[in-house]
């Protein structure tokens, strides 16, 4: 895995901290944390959803005398 999607990825660890925190712990997160979340959580999305594998350029097979 490259460091750049790893990087995003790991990002992910303190949205669930805080959606976890508000299940089991009744915890009321702040407006500015919610838009965090979102704002984490689409990252890795636009990362997935952007992953296209690079087209395969052919080459013409005419040698040049």
């Amino acid at each position: 895995m490259e460091a750049g999607k790893a990087s995003i990825l790991c990002s992910c660890e303190p949205a669930a901290a805080m959606v976890f925190g508000f299940f089991l712990f009744e915890e009321i997160p702040a407006v500015l944390s919610i838009t965090d979340l979102i704002i984490v959580l689409i990252a890795p999305a636009m990362l997935v959803l952007s992953d296209k594998k690079p087209e395969i350029v052919e080459e013409n097979d005419h040698v040049k005398r």
